[in-house]
């Protein structure tokens, strides 16, 4: 008798990530978490960097995360190096911000995010950085 298969998820690569992530929630999702006046990270905050996460492509690394105290967003960072940094900050809205340091080159930006589609040039950026 054949054994049935086993289900595979596409985006298991990124398990750790989003434990990463929940952990953190778990350390912002009340007002003043920073000892002062950050407003709380909300579930729909933490739902769509989710859904980016899960839009990344393999061959993109996990991110680094860090709360945004004034405005209650998330910036995933990657590092590729000396003066080679990209950040998306995301919020309950569809768009993310980003900036990205390339040596002397900055560029920046805002983009729309539907949960399934990150716009190519913001891939494109994150993986000149990670190069």
């Amino acid at each position: 008798m054949p054994t049935p298969s086993k289900a595979i998820s596409l985006n298991s690569n990124r398990f750790d990530a989003i434990a990463a992530l929940v952990e953190l929630y778990k350390e912002v999702s009340q007002d003043a978490w920073d000892g002062d006046s950050a407003p709380a990270i909300s579930e729909q905050t933490i739902a769509t960097v989710k859904a980016f996460l899960s839009a990344l492509p393999s061959d993109i690394s996990d991110p680094e995360f860090a709360p945004e105290p004034k405005d209650g967003a998330i910036s995933l960072e990657w590092y590729g190096g000396y003066r080679k940094i990209a950040s998306v900050s995301i919020h309950d809205s569809q768009r993310v911000a980003f900036s990205a340091l390339q040596g002397t080159d900055i560029t920046n930006g805002a983009y729309r995010f539907s949960e399934d589609h990150i716009p190519a040039p913001l891939l494109l950026t994150i993986r000149e950085i990670l190069a």
